[in-house]
C-alpha cells in the first residue's frame, strides 16, 4: 500500500487530545468536535492520534473508517484502489513505556527504493542487514539510531536481484526480523 485516505469517526465516549503526521498528506480536523477525522496520506506516511476515554469503553467499539468527511480507499503499489478496514491489536506494554519496535517496510513489493522504520527505546549502535532465502547477507549497514522512530533508506540497485529477501535490525541484545519482497521494473 502506498497511501491510504478515509475518515475516522469517534464514538462519544472518546475525546481526541492529539493529532499528528509524518509524511505526505493531510489532515481535515475541522470536524474533530463531532468526533471527525480526515485523513490522506501517501508513501511511508504514519498517523498518531491520542484519545482521552470519557467513559469506559472499547476501542474496536468506539473507532470507526468510515466516508463522511474522505471516502475511504487504499492504493496498492500496482495502483487502482483497495478496500480498507481497522485493527486493533491488544499491547499490554504501558503507552508510555519506551520499546524497540520494527516495522513493514514501505512500499512492499519494493520496486525503486524502500523504507525501514523502526523505534529504539535508546539511541545507539544500529546494525541493519539483509538477507536473500538462503540466508546469505547481501547487505549489511551499521548506523547510529536515536531514541524513537528511525528509518533508513536501500534502494533496489544496493540489492542483486528481485525476490524475497528478510531485513533484521539488531541493537544491543534486542533484534526483530520481516520479509520483504523485491520487483525490479523491467
Amino acid at each position: 500500500m502506498i497511501g491510504w485516505q478515509g475518515t475516522l469517526r469517534f464514538g462519544r465516549d472518546l475525546e481526541v487530545t492529539e493529532v499528528d503526521y509524518d509524511g505526505v498528506g493531510g489532515l481535515n480536523a475541522a470536524f474533530l468536535g463531532e468526533g471527525l477525522l480526515g485523513v490522506l496520506l501517501r508513501e511511508a506516511g504514519e498517523l498518531r492520534v491520542r484519545v482521552r476515554a470519557i467513559n469506559p469503553v472499547r476501542l474496536s467499539e468506539s473507532v470507526e473508517l468510515t466516508d463522511e468527511l474522505v471516502v475511504q480507499e487504499g492504493v496498492p503499489v500496482a495502483g487502482g484502489s483497495a478496500l480498507l478496514g481497522l485493527a486493533f491489536l491488544q499491547n499490554s506494554a504501558p503507552a508510555n513505556s519506551p520499546k524497540n519496535i520494527l516495522y513493514q517496510n514501505i512500499p512492499n513489493p519494493v520496486t525503486e527504493s524502500t523504507m525501514i522504520s523502526y523505534d529504539l527505546a535508546e539511541a545507539g549502535e544500529v546494525v541493519i542487514v539483509v538477507r536473500d532465502v538462503r540466508g546469505r547477507v547481501i547487505l549489511k549497514r551499521a548506523v547510529t539510531g536515536s531514541a524513537g522512530k528511525n528509518t533508513s533508506l536501500i534502494a533496489v540497485n544496493e540489492l542483486p536481484a528481485g525476490g524475497l529477501f528478510t531485513y533484521t535490525v539488531l541493537q544491543g541484545e534486542w533484534s526483530d526480523t520481516r520479509r520483504m519482497i523485491v520487483a525490479r521494473r523491467r
